[in-house]
């Protein structure tokens, strides 16, 4: 075929293509390819057609004819450039589908041929992952680095894949040779923080990120990050100001917000923090619940059936529960929805007519609020915290044996929260840490800790177990109505006593939760709490 009748031929098949007559545009570019077998347009678009109609078998067939062909390598590279984007395309969009694994045997077909281009063996170390074929997706991000030293996205996904399995040292590495060879690229020196946060190697983290922030002033990303560290290592207000920036950055960010509304409500700016903090009910990881009616804006709730609901913990639930006898005494009915081990304790709160389980809410409210909002809604400031205690009344029931009084000080023990808690390695100790609580002339100490076998473990520290007969939150509270002190880490059983205005010294972290406030000894919550500052192991590393 003449270059004349071959550009014809082509222009023809284009034509045809455009309007849409797949199998005549079909038919011409393949007398262009048996002519010319690398001409690399006909190859291009001769594979969007097989794409179009989902016939992968035959664009890969029409692949390997070409390297079979054996061009020169130059035209067979050209030709190349042109068809291996189009199959990444299609296995890319098998993948979308849900059908990964078909995908996966179209690169795999095409690296066969010995193509081994770095965006197929990328996207082929992605598809991988996403099956959970870790070594795998590890083995092609490495050889994706064989072929093509320094490729940017093999190095994070690799680096963070590294990092996910534990594989620190080797992430850390990647990150500082991919920074080395693209100093001007953050997004190394960030990752290296993540991975150094994440392993509690907060110095280094701290240095990542400020090196981040300085090389891009503008990158959001590293300025939330460096205020994570700031916060981690008690640099409280250089942790705020990052936060301050990152918000300022990125206006529509909630984990920006989010993490704002814990510093300021840290700093006791509770007016502003409770503000910041509604931005929690915005970020992805948040279970979004729809109720009938709207949520309650503060105004007058008489002769309304108002429903609120808990959100995360139990102490949550006991903390916040307090405004419940507030905006029922406004004339409102109140219904609760929280957790089952709550119920019986819950409706003993003042102006609480009905408590039901979370997902089981009634659908005959007027008005709707999440507990948490309950302080922003209602402008709660460090002045006018509704700090009345008992607001959850002491329980009458016939005192233990083990409990009567003998003349020694009656203290109860709780070590350690829920380990599902996102936080819980910094606010949970272990028993052995209550050591130097034990001996104590005149001292008595009981066990309120529930789902721990450590108890059993150290019968020598003479602590007395009292969690056998806890089988909700009214147990805890008529035990606690029997003690003279509660030390505990910062966990419901915390809340709960102090919300019955009983004793409690709560053991905190060097850097502790907000509702705690820095730098004060008593609570604005409770007024019968009292902080300790137990340890700063988990604060600096």
């Amino acid at each position: 075929m003449s270059d004349d009748a071959l550009e014809k031929t082509f222009k023809a098949a284009l034509e045809c293509h455009q309007r849409g007559d797949l199998t005549v545009a079909e038919e011409l570019y393949g007398e262009v390819l048996r002519a010319v077998p690398a001409h690399s347009s006909s190859l291009h678009n001769l594979s969007l057609i097989y794409q179009q109609s989902g016939r992968i078998d035959e664009a890969v067939g029409l692949l390997r004819g070409l390297v079979e062909s054996a061009p020169t390598q130059e035209t067979l590279g050209a030709a190349l450039e042109s068809l291996l984007p189009v199959l990444g395309h299609i296995a890319q969009g098998l993948h979308e589908q849900g059908r990964t694994k078909e995908g996966l045997v179209t690169l795999e077909q095409v690296l066969v041929l010995g193509l081994a281009h770095p965006d197929l063996l990328l996207q082929l170390g992605s598809m991988y992952a996403a099956l959970g074929r870790t070594e795998d997706a590890l083995g092609a991000w490495r050889q994706t680095l064989i072929v093509s030293p320094g490729h940017r996205a093999a190095t994070h996904n690799l680096a963070l894949a590294l990092a996910k399995e534990g594989r620190d040292e080797e992430a850390l590495k990647l990150y500082a040779e991919a920074h080395e060879r693209y100093p001007d690229d953050p997004s190394f020196v960030t990752g290296a923080g993540l991975v150094s946060a994440r392993t509690g190697m907060l110095e280094g983290a701290r240095h990542h990120y400020r090196e981040a922030v300085e090389r891009q002033p503008d990158l959001a990303s590293a300025w939330y990050g460096l205020g994570l560290i700031e916060r981690d290592l008690g640099q409280i207000d250089e942790a705020r100001k990052c936060q301050e920036w990152v918000t300022r950055l990125l206006p529509e960010y909630p984990d920006g917000h989010f993490e704002l509304a814990h510093l300021l409500l840290l700093d006791g700016d509770l007016e502003r923090g409770f503000a910041e903090h509604e931005w929690r009910l915005r970020r992805p990881n948040v279970r979004n619940r729809s109720f009938p009616g709207p949520m309650w804006d503060g105004s007058d709730p008489a002769g309304q059936h108002m429903l609120l609901y808990g959100e995360q913990g139990a102490g949550d639930v006991i903390q916040f529960i307090r405004y419940a006898p507030l905006i029922a005494a406004q004339g409102a009915r109140i219904s609760v929805a929280c957790h089952d081990s709550l119920t019986k304790l819950l409706l003993s709160v003042d102006g609480i007519e009905r408590v039901v389980p979370f997902f089981g809410e009634p659908r005959d409210f007027d008005l709707h609020a999440p507990l948490m909002s309950l302080p922003f809604i209602l402008r709660t400031s460090l002045d006018c915290v509704p700090s009345l205690v008992p607001y959850i009344p002491v329980p009458e029931t016939p005192v233990p044996e083990v409990l009567k009084k003998t003349g020694e000080l009656r203290v109860g023990v709780v070590w350690a929260g829920s380990p599902e808690h996102a936080n819980d390695t910094r606010r949970s100790c272990r028993l052995a840490d209550l050591q130097p609580l034990t001996g104590i002339n005149g001292v008595r100490l009981f066990s309120l800790q529930v789902g721990s076998d450590e108890l059993a473990e150290r019968p020598e520290m003479g602590i007395h177990g009292l969690a056998a007969g806890i089988t909700d939150y009214t147990h805890t509270a008529a035990l606690i109505a029997q003690l003279d002190l509660v030390i505990a880490v910062d966990t419901s059983v915390a809340h709960l006593t102090g919300a019955m205005g009983q004793p409690v010294w709560v053991l905190l972290p060097h850097v502790c939760d907000w509702r705690w406030l820095r730098d004060r000894d008593e609570s604005p919550w409770y007024p019968t709490a009292r902080r300790r500052l137990l340890w700063a192991r988990h604060s600096h590393h």
